[in-house]
This record gives C-alpha cells, structure tokens and sequence, in this order.
C-alpha cells in the first residue's frame, strides 16, 4: 500500500466518527509506527537523532497544517534518507 494512502484511510474511516485528522494519522503513520517497533528515539527529525526521512512531491499541495493535501493526487515519493544515507533516489531529479 503506497504510505499516503493508509494515512488517507485512516482519515476517511469506513466506520464513522472513527476517522483521525490527518495530522493524527500522519503522527500514527511515522512516529507511532516507530514506537510500537520499541524505536522510541525514531520517526522524528530532531537535533540528536538519526536522519531517517522521505522527500515527497505534493501534485496537489500543502493543507493548512503544512501536511500534503490529500484530495486529489496523492504525494509521490522522490527520495528516502536513512540515517543520513541517501537508499532511494527518483533518477530524473
């Protein structure tokens, strides 16, 4: 499943009243999957910690809370940094 998609699910729940905001699903989705590894120090980019994060392209913007929009295109990911080493990069950037 591509990673924005289960945030998109997460937030347009089948069940109603169940569905998170998207910044409840993205946290869920980085940091709270990092956490229920037992990874407590991961899935936040912070002073201290390893540098593992994705570059995405936003074809259909940035909401209000500066998370990608999700009506629309979904994000495609461009780039993937793990512990500051470059594993995956789109060839045409």
């Amino acid at each position: 499943m591509q990673p924005w998609s289960a945030v998109l699910a997460a937030v347009r729940h089948h069940t109603p009243d169940q569905g998170l905001t998207p910044t409840q699903a993205f946290h869920a989705h980085t940091a709270g999957g990092w956490a229920a590894a037992r990874f407590d120090d991961a899935g936040v980019l912070a002073v201290g910690h390893a540098a593992t994060y994705a570059v995405w392209d936003t074809p259909a913007g940035l909401a209000g809370d500066r998370l990608p929009e999700l009506d629309g295109d979904l994000p495609r990911l461009r780039r993937t940094v793990v512990d500051g080493r470059t594993v995956h990069a789109e060839e045409n950037q």
